[in-house]
């Protein structure tokens, strides 16, 4: 494994625990910091190995290394990705031939993900890039982790309260997110002034 290929990736701690026992990992709010590497076979397909405790010291690797090497290859290697969820509604609607169907005044809404849609939610550890995101939205926001793959934005002053969002995540978790893909059933609040996230 090359020192280019340490990537990093996002898992809830607490339905993780067993797995994470094998894991080089870092605790992160309520989740695990793992590592993993993109691996090609001779057909060249490409598929992601998590970097087990026992692949950690053989090749010799602190996790302190391996968290540098991860924030320097993944917004490399898996670029963010920010988009207004109601624009991403619509090309659902209109693929589904239900244009008639489009709202209007939605309230804003932003899905963070990478250009591969792949462990997604990982732009949150992403150097400077939440703050530059509250620079554009002019706003605080709340995070909803919603799979491991990608986390939904909300402008803290959209109108939505806290309580109506933690039902939300509980909804769609219990209802549309395979078990092995769960983030989180909490949310967060990341506020510019300390650059920091927060539990809500």
């Amino acid at each position: 494994m090359k020192k280019e290929d340490v990537m990093y990736q996002l898992l809830n701690y607490r339905k993780n625990r067993e797995l994470l026992k094998k894991l080089p990992h870092i605790r992160y709010l309520d989740l695990a910091i793992v590592f993993y590497c993109q691996v090609e076979n001779s057909k060249g397909e490409k598929y992601y190995a998590l970097l087990t405790e026992e692949g950690r010291e053989h090749f010799g690797y602190e996790i302190e290394e391996l968290e540098d090497l991860a924030a320097q290859n993944t917004p490399r290697r898996m670029p963010q990705a920010l988009c207004p969820l109601e624009s991403l509604i619509e090309d659902f609607l209109r693929r589904r031939g239900e244009e008639e169907a489009l709202g209007k005044g939605i309230v804003p809404m932003y899905v963070l993900t990478n250009e591969a849609k792949l462990f997604g939610a990982a732009c949150l550890l992403y150097p400077g890039l939440l703050a530059s995101i509250a620079q554009k939205l002019r706003a605080d926001f709340y995070i909803l982790p919603s799979s491991i793959h990608e986390c939904i934005l909300v402008p803290l002053e959209g109108g939505y309260g806290k309580e109506a969002l933690r039902a939300l995540v509980r909804d769609v978790n219990r209802k549309s997110v395979p078990k092995e893909e769960q983030l989180s059933n909490r949310i967060y609040l990341y506020r510019q002034a300390e650059d920091r996230i927060f539990f809500v």
